[in-house]
């Protein structure tokens, strides 16, 4: 019997996917719970989540829920599933270096770590 060799995925690269297809697709919300539900299992198994941040309507494609509304003085909540994963420093090959008790020589752009750009252009 011959012997496969073992092959890996770049979790980054898993994120970005999900970050995209959670940002373009008009196919049904249960399909994107899927792919969350399946990127978060990895995310915590490598232990590299950092959160997520939901997609307004500026970001999903026109005539689809987005994944948060500002609506009065609070926020509404229409598609669940529209959600913008953060990239772990870690992943991305970027050096933080610790200098001393909560200080660094890069500061994380988010209380968790995590940096990226959303689809609206805000960087974090």
């Amino acid at each position: 019997m011959s012997e496969t060799k073992r092959r890996t995925v770049s979790i980054k690269g898993l994120i970005e996917q999900v970050n995209a297809q959670n940002r373009l697709s008009t196919c049904h919300p249960q399909v994107r719970e899927g792919w969350n539900s399946l990127l978060e299992s990895v995310l915590h198994a490598g232990n590299v989540y950092k959160g997520f941040s939901y997609l307004s309507r500026s970001d999903v494609p026109e005539g689809h829920p987005a994944g948060i509304v500002k609506e009065g003085e609070g926020y509404v909540f229409p598609d669940e599933t529209r959600r913008f994963y953060f990239i772990a420093r870690s992943l991305t090959g970027e050096k933080v270096r610790k200098i001393g008790p909560n200080v660094y020589t890069t500061l994380p752009r988010d209380p968790m770590g995590a940096h990226g750009t959303l689809p609206s252009g805000e960087v974090l």
